[in-house]
């Protein structure tokens, strides 16, 4: 067999393994969960003369496995107003197993379902307490809360509305590992910005 040629099939061989290795590294990640919000605005919800629910923005929690493309498992459906959380209704158990890691998405929707990334205030005041809802839903599931995972262009709204709810921003790492529960690790879809926060009551 020609010399040069197995050289060349093994340069190609090599070249796809490593390709192949880097597409894996790059799809991997340290969780194996996702928790998804959705946050939509209902702009003609008790929108009647007199009404003081308004407006209200809703966001639906749903969860799958990374490797999961479905819509996922719906967790459960939250109603807000003006911020404020008014109602909440649970689908079912958060069926994660016990010590599997998450990380939590937020998408903002418009009424057709299409991704909208110009949030209101109230969208982000409610996808920052659903976030903080779902990271207590998790530690009491015994599931360690990776990152947190935003649109860019709500990544500051989303940290503002965070230090609302007594959480303050750090720059130190975890160096005691039974309080990662008290830190959030914010980062923007784009990968471009992050932040860790730390509750402070």
């Amino acid at each position: 067999m020609n010399r040069k040629w197995i050289i060349s099939a093994c340069l190609v061989l090599s070249q796809s393994f490593f390709w192949s290795l880097a597409s894996a590294q790059a799809a991997w990640a340290p969780y194996d969960w996702t928790v998804t919000i959705k946050t939509e605005r209902l702009d003609n919800q008790f929108d009647y003369s007199g009404s003081t629910l308004k407006p209200v923005v809703k966001g639906t929690v749903s969860y799958g496995r990374v490797s999961d493309t479905t819509a996922g498992v719906k967790y459960e459906e939250l109603w807000f107003c003006r911020g404020k959380p008014y109602g909440l209704e649970r689908k079912g158990p958060l069926a994660i197993p016990q010590g599997d890691g998450v990380a939590i998405r937020v998408i903002h929707i418009d009424d057709h379902g299409i991704i909208d990334n110009h949030a209101t205030p109230d969208e982000l005041a409610a996808a920052a307490d659903s976030i903080l809802r779902v990271v207590v839903d998790a530690q009491v599931n015994q599931n360690i809360v990776h990152t947190i995972i935003v649109p860019a262009q709500s990544f500051s709204g989303i940290c503002q509305s965070l230090q609302k709810q007594h959480f303050v921003v750090c720059a130190d790492a975890v160096e005691t590992p039974h309080l990662a529960g008290a830190y959030l690790f914010l980062v923007d879809d784009a990968d471009k910005q992050r932040q860790s926060l730390r509750y402070s009551p």
